[in-house]
């Protein structure tokens, strides 16, 4: 998002200040990005003076401040917004990294919500479901993952095998195929399906 911007009482230089998508803040002067720190810009003025220019707000409602004067870019934005922003973030604990990623993604996208111009009801209800698709996707994303590390992998019987210890987890450390004229491991000489049982029999059951 681009705000256009003018230092008070003047008409040049052209400023822009853009917030990105994750909400970082970049000045442009004349188009050309304008070097920062903490929030504060020199600005080369028409009249030959460097002008300070401090933008703040980032997540509460832009303003800029130079010259004594401050300028409101963006409509405030309120406690209750701020905190729907945030709830997101729940996912960082819950779902740890894959749950940061979309709990990240998610407020990014609040973020925007709850900077627009909608009134608050739409705000709140677009904004819980933002949660609710990055709850949605972040569990989408785990069953998949727990699918395929449950997977496991088949051999066909008479398959030499080297790679198996006491101890050995045959989902995570699947052993691998290994030349049956040379040393190894083992082999698989059959199989069954245990499937029809009602429960897991246990290693004694399944020996």
């Amino acid at each position: 998002m681009d705000l256009d911007y003018r230092l008070p009482g003047t008409d040049e230089p052209a400023i822009t200040i853009r917030r990105t998508t994750l909400g970082g803040i970049h000045v442009l002067v004349d188009g050309v990005r304008a070097a920062g720190r903490a929030g504060l810009y020199e600005i080369p003025g028409a009249d030959g003076e460097v002008h300070l220019l401090k933008v703040q707000g980032a997540w509460r409602g832009l303003h800029a401040i130079a010259d004594g004067w401050d300028t409101p870019l963006e409509p405030d934005v309120p406690t209750w917004a701020l905190a729907l922003m945030a709830l997101p973030l729940v996912l960082l604990p819950v779902g740890g990294l894959v749950g940061g990623l979309f709990g990240g993604i998610g407020v990014a996208a609040n973020g925007v919500v709850g900077r627009s111009p909608l009134q608050a009801p739409a705000r709140v209800v677009v904004m819980m479901g933002v949660l609710a698709l990055a709850l949605e996707a972040w569990l989408g994303v785990a069953m998949a993952l727990t699918t395929v590390g449950s997977a496991g992998v088949s051999y066909a019987t008479g398959t030499c095998l080297d790679g198996i210890a006491p101890g050995t987890d045959l989902v995570s450390q699947a052993p691998r195929a290994a030349d049956c004229g040379t040393a190894h491991d083992g082999e698989v000489i059959g199989t069954f399906d245990a499937a029809s049982a009602a429960a897991y029999p246990g290693e004694t059951g399944l020996t």
